[in-house]
Formats: structure tokens, sequence, C-alpha cells
């Protein structure tokens, strides 16, 4: 190995191992840079803005990677022939640290063959499945087909049982404990095993959760709704047995009118005050109403005025397009078949003594 000098203007000595006749492995010392040069080639260089290793690094005399820099400035850890993966390991913490300017231009790249499949931008908000820089926390980019639509919670065994747990999210703030279970989160959507799982048998329901006023914090949340796998939907039972199975009251949209009016879908009970003048409530259309329930009645009437409940159209209730007309008292429930309207209950009021 010799030493080399490319400025300055003495050359001290001259060190030259007994192989190297070529003289082409040496250190050399030129203006604020120091270069390693092994058969001819830069293999470390040592300036003012760092060091800058280009080639194959060396450790236990196994080629572990090579650290490459473009004109650009882009930096590049590749595997070497001799090694197929590469790890980066340490025995406490790993930092990979971006500018802190927050504006979201600097970021995280994981990529497979050039095409993005990563990116975790400086502001904190990660993206999966191209290279478009995050408008939220998470973002998720899929291709809607086997394979690519979406997350999958996948529970780690191969003896699921009925009643099992299968995954969940959960709902919370920093608020006091941060739950370590989802199912102690303020809200929370879990799925559950409705049977011993198999090949042949994947049975499963939905749960929807969440704590009660006033609950403490690490609690489990309570089950306020359930779907099950064939489509019944239970609110305030865990075993719905119909469709839509409710354990409580139910509510429902009750408006007055005193003046023309045509029903919409969020109606479901019309009181009709024609005190002061006459009221008449059209039914919507029937085609796209399929299954919609009314109940009609009127409350009040003036001398002289009419409280009548007309279709659409030449549509019918009960084969008839001609107007119901109810008196005080009276109520009308109807539901569509999507083609006409039927009488489902009538109340005509009580007979005269």
């Amino acid at each position: 190995m010799s030493y080399k000098f490319t400025k300055g203007s003495q050359v001290i000595g001259d060190l030259k191992a007994a192989d190297d006749a070529e003289r082409n492995t040496l250190i050399d010392f030129g203006e604020d840079q120091i270069e390693f040069q092994t058969s001819g080639s830069v293999r470390l260089s040592i300036g003012n803005e760092g060091a800058v290793v280009a080639g194959d690094l060396e450790v236990s005399n196994e080629i572990l990677a090579s650290v490459l820099k473009n004109d650009d400035g882009d930096i590049t850890i590749q595997a070497s022939p001799n090694s197929s993966d590469v790890y980066i390991r340490s025995s406490d913490r790993v930092y990979i640290e971006l500018d802190s300017d927050s504006n979201s231009t600097s970021y995280l790249q994981i990529r497979s063959n050039t095409s993005t499949k990563f990116l975790f931008s400086e502001n904190g908000k990660m993206r999966i499945g191209d290279s478009t820089i995050p408008t939220n926390v998470l973002q998720i980019v899929h291709d809607g087909v086997d394979g690519s639509d979406g997350i999958l919670l996948t529970r780690n065994d191969t003896s699921t049982t009925s009643g099992d747990l299968l995954g969940a999210i959960g709902f919370d703030s920093k608020d006091g404990n941060t739950p370590s279970s989802n199912l102690e989160a303020s809200a929370f959507i879990a799925g559950y095993a409705a049977e011993n799982h198999g090949t042949l048998d994947k049975g499963g329901y939905l749960v929807f959760g969440g704590s009660a006023i006033n609950d403490n914090d690490d609690t489990i949340s309570h089950e306020v709704m359930r779907i099950t796998g064939n489509g019944k939907v239970g609110i305030g039972t865990t075993s719905p047995t119909s469709t839509f199975h409710t354990n409580g009251s139910v509510s429902r949209a009750i408006v007055t009118k005193t003046a023309n009016y045509t029903a919409t879908e969020n109606d479901s009970t019309i009181l009709i005050d024609a005190s002061s003048s006459s009221v008449t409530i059209t039914l919507p259309a029937v085609s796209g109403t399929t299954g919609r329930i009314y109940t009609i009645k009127c409350i009040a009437k003036g001398g002289g005025q009419a409280a009548n409940i007309a279709t659409n159209s030449s549509e019918q209730i009960d084969g008839s397009s001609n107007s119901v007309v109810l008196n005080v008292d009276q109520s009308l429930t109807i539901q569509s078949s999507g083609s006409a309207w039927y009488k489902i209950a009538e109340f005509m009021g009580a007979p005269p003594p």
C-alpha cells in the first residue's frame, strides 16, 4: 500500500505493499478530502460533508450490501450478490428520521419492482397501495378484486369455536386510560364466530357496542346491536328471531298538516288538521316504494272543510283511484306493493248510538 498526496508541495515517503506493483491500492489525500481506493476504484470518500461509501461493505470477510449515491443525492442500500436479504437490527431502537417541517413533502416509501406499496409522510399519515400523498391518518388503496379489496382481520388459531372473537375495531380517546382491548373502547364493532370454524363452516355475526354514560375506563363495553349471518338484526337482544327484532320501544315519525301535502319517505304517521281549510294528503308515486307504510288520521275538521287521501295520478287504493274521505277521528293505514296501495287497517269511528 502507498500513501499519495494529490495536492501540496511535499511528498513524504511512500509505503508500498510488496504485491502492489501497480500502486492502485492506496489512500489518496486530496484538498479537504480523503479517498480510500482498491484496484484503482474509490471505495470510501471522506470530505467536509461527511463520508460516502461506494461499493460493498465488508464485515468479517462477508460482503453484505452496497451503499451507492447518485448525482441527485439519492442513496441506495442494495443486497450484494452473496446475500439476498438486507436486515436492519438493533438491540434497542431503530430510527428513520425525516425533516420536521410537517408539510408532507418528505416521506418514506417501500417499493416493489419500482412500484410504491407503502408511503409514510412526515406529518404522520400513511397510505398503502400507491405513491399518492395520504390525506388522512391511514388510507388503503385497493383494486376491488380478490386479494386486493380492503382490510382483513384474521384470528391467529386453527381451532376457532362458536362465540370466539374474530376481530374488532375500537373507537376511544386519550382522556383516561387508553383501553388495551377493543371491547373496552367507548364504541366498537366486533366480529364473532357463529359456529365452530372449518373448511365448510365459516358462520359469523357482527356486534355493535358502546360504553354507557358514566361507565369507567378499562371495563367491557355493552352490546347494543347484533346482525346475524342470516340477516336478522337485534337491538337489545342477542337472539333476534325476526328480520328486525327490538327488545324495547320503537319511535316513528309523526307530523301534523294544515295544508295540502305530498307524503315522502321521511313520513310515517300524518295527522290532518282541517279546522281552517280543506287538506288533501297525496301519496307518492307507488313505484319504488315497495313495503312502505303510512298511517293517516283526521284530528280536526271545520264546517264545510274536507280531509282527503289521494293517489298520484291514476294510481289506486284497494283497486279504486277515488280519494278516501276522512271524518274527525277516522284513520287509515295503507301499504305499497310497488304497483298499488292497499288498506291494512281502517278506523271509521264509533258507530252511531
